[in-house]
Protein backbone atom coordinates (compact mmCIF):
# COMPACT_ATOMS: atom_id res chain seq x y z
CA UNK A 1 0.00 0.00 0.00
CA UNK A 2 1.17 3.30 -1.12
CA UNK A 3 0.42 5.91 1.45
CA UNK A 4 -0.02 9.39 1.54
CA UNK A 5 -0.17 9.66 -2.49
CA UNK A 6 -1.45 13.23 -2.60
CA UNK A 7 2.05 14.51 -1.44
CA UNK A 8 3.82 13.00 -4.50
CA UNK A 9 3.94 13.64 -8.08
CA UNK A 10 1.82 11.50 -10.45
CA UNK A 11 5.74 10.82 -11.98
CA UNK A 12 6.81 9.87 -8.91
CA UNK A 13 4.02 7.29 -7.95
CA UNK A 14 4.36 5.79 -12.04
CA UNK A 15 7.98 5.36 -10.98
CA UNK A 16 7.51 4.04 -7.96
CA UNK A 17 5.31 1.50 -9.72
CA UNK A 18 7.61 0.33 -12.23
CA UNK A 19 10.25 -0.27 -9.35
CA UNK A 20 8.01 -2.62 -7.57
CA UNK A 21 7.05 -4.40 -10.38
CA UNK A 22 10.78 -5.48 -11.21
CA UNK A 23 10.62 -6.94 -7.70
CA UNK A 24 6.72 -8.35 -7.86
CA UNK A 25 4.74 -7.74 -10.88
CA UNK A 26 1.98 -9.60 -9.37
CA UNK A 27 2.21 -7.74 -6.47
CA UNK A 28 -1.43 -5.29 -5.95
CA UNK A 29 -0.32 -1.88 -5.81
CA UNK A 30 -3.08 0.17 -3.72
CA UNK A 31 -2.99 3.98 -3.20
CA UNK A 32 -3.81 5.85 0.04
CA UNK A 33 -4.14 9.18 1.53
CA UNK A 34 -4.47 10.31 5.62
CA UNK A 35 -7.22 12.20 5.24
CA UNK A 36 -7.81 14.77 8.62
CA UNK A 37 -10.61 13.70 10.28
CA UNK A 38 -10.77 15.89 13.47
CA UNK A 39 -9.70 16.64 17.12
CA UNK A 40 -9.06 15.14 20.46
CA UNK A 41 -7.97 16.98 23.11
CA UNK A 42 -5.00 14.26 25.41
CA UNK A 43 -7.11 14.32 28.25
CA UNK A 44 -10.08 12.59 26.29
CA UNK A 45 -7.57 10.88 24.05
CA UNK A 46 -6.21 9.08 27.07
CA UNK A 47 -9.62 8.03 28.67
CA UNK A 48 -10.86 6.70 25.61
CA UNK A 49 -13.39 8.98 25.08
CA UNK A 50 -13.27 9.90 21.67
CA UNK A 51 -16.62 11.13 21.07
CA UNK A 52 -15.78 14.72 22.65
CA UNK A 53 -14.35 16.02 19.15
CA UNK A 54 -13.71 19.14 17.83
CA UNK A 55 -14.21 19.80 13.93
CA UNK A 56 -11.50 20.53 11.96
CA UNK A 57 -13.35 24.20 10.90
CA UNK A 58 -13.20 24.49 14.89
CA UNK A 59 -9.97 25.40 14.62
CA UNK A 60 -9.49 27.17 11.26
CA UNK A 61 -8.03 29.97 10.90
CA UNK A 62 -6.09 30.06 14.93
CA UNK A 63 -2.74 29.74 15.61
CA UNK A 64 -1.46 26.94 16.58
CA UNK A 65 1.85 25.50 17.87
CA UNK A 66 2.51 21.74 16.73
CA UNK A 67 5.61 19.64 17.78
CA UNK A 68 5.99 15.93 16.78
CA UNK A 69 9.16 13.17 16.56
CA UNK A 70 7.55 11.34 13.71
CA UNK A 71 9.55 10.24 10.91
CA UNK A 72 8.00 12.52 8.52
CA UNK A 73 7.41 15.99 10.31
CA UNK A 74 7.22 17.59 7.62
CA UNK A 75 4.03 15.69 6.10
CA UNK A 76 1.82 15.74 9.62
CA UNK A 77 2.68 20.15 9.28
CA UNK A 78 1.29 20.43 5.78
CA UNK A 79 -1.53 18.74 6.57
CA UNK A 80 -2.06 20.92 9.42
CA UNK A 81 -1.33 23.94 7.22
CA UNK A 82 -3.63 22.52 4.53
CA UNK A 83 -6.73 22.04 7.13
CA UNK A 84 -6.14 26.03 7.58
CA UNK A 85 -4.55 26.57 10.49
CA UNK A 86 -1.51 29.10 11.16
CA UNK A 87 1.79 27.16 12.32
CA UNK A 88 3.32 29.46 14.68
CA UNK A 89 6.49 27.11 15.63
CA UNK A 90 6.64 23.27 14.56
CA UNK A 91 9.17 22.08 16.76
CA UNK A 92 10.90 18.48 15.44
CA UNK A 93 12.25 15.74 17.61
CA UNK A 94 14.13 12.66 16.41
CA UNK A 95 11.86 9.69 15.53
CA UNK A 96 10.34 7.51 18.59
CA UNK A 97 11.31 10.47 21.22
CA UNK A 98 9.73 10.37 24.56
CA UNK A 99 9.07 13.83 25.89
CA UNK A 100 9.85 14.53 29.02
CA UNK A 101 7.69 16.56 31.78
CA UNK A 102 10.02 19.48 31.18
CA UNK A 103 10.07 19.28 27.43
CA UNK A 104 6.37 19.50 27.24
CA UNK A 105 6.05 22.61 29.88
CA UNK A 106 8.65 24.31 27.18
CA UNK A 107 6.29 23.56 24.64
CA UNK A 108 3.42 24.78 26.43
CA UNK A 109 5.25 27.50 27.80
CA UNK A 110 6.40 28.17 24.38
CA UNK A 111 3.21 28.28 22.58
CA UNK A 112 1.56 30.26 25.08
CA UNK A 113 4.56 33.42 24.73
CA UNK A 114 3.59 33.27 20.97
CA UNK A 115 0.03 33.33 21.59
CA UNK A 116 -1.26 30.18 20.20
CA UNK A 117 -4.69 29.12 21.09
CA UNK A 118 -3.57 25.32 21.25
CA UNK A 119 -0.69 22.83 20.71
CA UNK A 120 -1.11 19.66 18.40
CA UNK A 121 0.62 16.62 17.91
CA UNK A 122 0.11 13.16 16.69
CA UNK A 123 -1.85 10.46 17.67
CA UNK A 124 2.38 8.82 17.67
CA UNK A 125 3.58 11.32 19.74
CA UNK A 126 0.54 11.03 22.56
CA UNK A 127 1.37 8.03 23.75
CA UNK A 128 5.03 9.26 24.18
CA UNK A 129 3.67 12.15 26.34
CA UNK A 130 3.65 11.73 30.61
CA UNK A 131 0.67 10.97 32.10
CA UNK A 132 0.92 13.88 34.49
CA UNK A 133 1.50 16.60 31.49
CA UNK A 134 -1.56 15.00 30.38
CA UNK A 135 -3.36 15.94 33.47
CA UNK A 136 -1.24 19.67 34.35
CA UNK A 137 -3.19 22.47 34.83
CA UNK A 138 -2.18 23.21 31.19
CA UNK A 139 -3.04 26.88 29.94
CA UNK A 140 -3.86 25.54 26.29
CA UNK A 141 -5.68 22.64 25.18
CA UNK A 142 -3.64 19.43 23.52
CA UNK A 143 -4.77 18.25 20.24
CA UNK A 144 -4.19 15.01 18.69
CA UNK A 145 -5.03 15.19 15.07
CA UNK A 146 -6.95 12.35 14.07
CA UNK A 147 -6.69 10.62 10.89
CA UNK A 148 -8.17 8.48 8.49
CA UNK A 149 -6.63 5.85 5.40
CA UNK A 150 -8.49 6.78 2.29
CA UNK A 151 -8.39 4.49 -0.28
CA UNK A 152 -7.86 6.60 -3.48
CA UNK A 153 -6.82 3.30 -6.01
CA UNK A 154 -6.92 0.37 -5.91
CA UNK A 155 -10.41 -0.38 -3.22
CA UNK A 156 -11.32 -3.37 -5.50
CA UNK A 157 -7.60 -5.33 -5.01
CA UNK A 158 -7.47 -4.08 -1.24
CA UNK A 159 -10.99 -5.47 -0.42
CA UNK A 160 -9.98 -9.05 -2.60
CA UNK A 161 -6.90 -9.03 -0.52
CA UNK A 162 -8.73 -9.27 2.41
CA UNK A 163 -11.15 -12.12 1.71
CA UNK A 164 -8.68 -13.81 0.43
CA UNK A 165 -6.81 -13.78 3.63
CA UNK A 166 -10.21 -14.11 5.70
CA UNK A 167 -10.61 -17.20 3.34
CA UNK A 168 -7.11 -18.58 3.93
CA UNK A 169 -7.15 -17.64 7.71
CA UNK A 170 -10.63 -19.81 8.41
CA UNK A 171 -9.20 -23.45 6.63
CA UNK A 172 -6.90 -23.60 9.22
Amino acid sequence: MLTKTDQSSQFSRINLRKNLAKYNDRAPVIESIHHPKNFVEIADWYKGIHENTLELSELEGKKVMVFSAIGNPSSFEQTIAGIGLEILEAIRYPDHHDYGMLEMQYISERAASKEAVALITTGKDAVKIPTEFIYFNRDLPLYILNMDIMITEGQDLFEKAIVNAIKKETKK
